[in-house]
């Protein structure tokens, strides 16, 4: 015999925080296409789910003691939900490194080939300082549009010079795709217009900085 509920889940747009509907456990599970158990996951870890059946980015969110139902925003015929789709946001992803030079080996190729985090520089705006808390005098310092005390990233340079190409670099690039999906690390993001930087912590996890905040997988 099935135990009795006590506990609501909610869904939320990604893109705009709306509420779109909730339920019981068994009843979400159903309407999103997602398995109970992942829902679960979701759910306590605050990670965005990829809808298979709404085309949509989503956010879950357990309330324990509370019995709440409300029918998802809009149905189609076969009971499935469809949600439309919001505004996506475009993005302009470009890789940043910890220290920046112009590689003469092989071996120094292959390094920064795969060292290195991404940013979206939509969402940035960034500045050539000088640097001396190490042995490189230059950086370049990435900070959030949202909070210009809110350090991203540092990029080091030995050369003056080459910190003022990159300068030049950063300011015209213009990422191929606006809109999509991604790797990084062996992890799948799914629409990447929410998510402002990417990097590889020394303890093998990603550090997630999103417009919704911070997340460590």
């Amino acid at each position: 015999m099935r135990g009795k509920r006590t506990d609501t889940y909610y869904v939320y747009d990604a893109y705009t925080d709306e509420l779109v509907g909730c339920g019981s456990l068994a009843k979400i599970s159903e309407l999103f296409e997602i398995t109970p158990r992942t829902l679960k996951k979701y759910a306590e870890n605050g990670s965005l789910y990829a809808s298979r059946n709404t085309d949509n980015l989503l956010k879950f969110k357990r309330i324990d003691g509370i019995i709440e139902d409300v029918e998802p925003t809009i149905k189609v015929a076969s009971g499935k939900v469809k949600i439309k789709r919001s505004r996506r946001l475009l993005c302009n992803f470009v890789e940043v490194f910890d220290v920046f030079k112009e590689p003469k080996t092989e071996e120094e190729k292959e390094y920064m080939r795969t060292h290195f985090s991404i940013i979206d520089l939509n969402r940035v705006y960034f500045k050539l300082r000088t640097a001396k808390e190490n042995e490189y005098p230059f950086k370049i310092s990435f900070y959030t549009n949202s909070n210009s005390t809110t350090l991203l990233h540092k990029e080091y340079y030995y050369s003056k010079k080459l910190a003022e190409q990159r300068i030049k670099y950063l300011q015209e690039f213009a990422a191929k795709r606006e809109l999509g999906a991604f790797w990084y690390d062996n992890n799948y993001y799914d629409d990447i217009g929410r998510i402002i930087y990417v990097t590889r912590l020394k303890n093998g996890n990603n550090l997630i900085q999103s417009l919704d905040g911070v997340q460590t997988i």
